[in-house]
């Protein structure tokens, strides 16, 4: 048999009180929150890639292509109702019959 030294036991484990872990959460954050910082001002210092730079161009096309469509679409709506307009208003105004409303004294 093989003796196992015993330990004392000095009764269970106290909790730590909760303002001390906040506090220890926040030190571990802000560390957390200057390595992040640091190595935005990194990667924002690194010249930007062929790659990244010809995606920012095919963004800003396809950008200004949707509103050359709605511009265009807008464009087609004027011209179709004008063609109705006209459509309606067939002939000659000199030759169209005009309506005029009774007067009221007469």
């Amino acid at each position: 048999m093989t003796a196992t030294p015993e330990r004392p036991r000095s009764g269970p484990k106290r909790r730590r009180p909760s303002y001390l872990v906040r506090q220890d959460e926040v030190k571990r954050l802000q560390t957390q929150l200057q390595v992040l910082q640091r190595q935005l001002k990194r990667l924002q210092a690194r010249p930007r890639s062929a790659r990244a730079q010809i995606l920012d161009v095919v963004g800003a096309n396809n950008s200004l292509r949707d509103v050359i469509h709605g511009q265009q679409l807008a464009v087609a709506g004027a011209r179709s109702m004008l063609a109705g307009m006209q459509e309606r208003q067939t002939g000659s105004p000199l030759c169209r019959h005009i309506h005029l409303p009774r007067e009221c004294g007469s």
